[in-house]
């Protein structure tokens, strides 16, 4: 998402609500997980929430991992930012 572009922030894909984005609420720290489409594994290595309203990106600043997905809460003001780091998998 370009509006969330920061040097100092993992570039950062939405996965809405309303495209399935609530399966990413439950993923904790240290869980591994793999993108549709892609053989890579990822580990979830840093967790940030911010209000809906008022949030920029200088809340996400020093975000850890090579890429971040974000979606929010129903009926919440809150969203997750979670940062994805790619591992290898033996």
């Amino acid at each position: 998402m370009k509006s969330y572009a920061h040097d100092d922030v993992p570039p950062v894909w939405a996965a809405h609500n309303s495209c399935d984005g609530d399966a990413i609420l439950p993923w904790e720290t240290g869980q591994n997980i793999r993108i549709e489409g892609s053989d890579q594994v990822y580990e979830i290595v840093d967790i940030r929430y911010t209000p809906k309203i008022w949030a920029t990106t200088h809340d996400l600043v020093g975000l850890d991992g090579d890429l971040t997905l974000q979606t929010c809460f129903y009926g919440e003001d809150r969203m997750k930012f979670i940062g994805l780091r790619s591992v290898t998998v033996p």
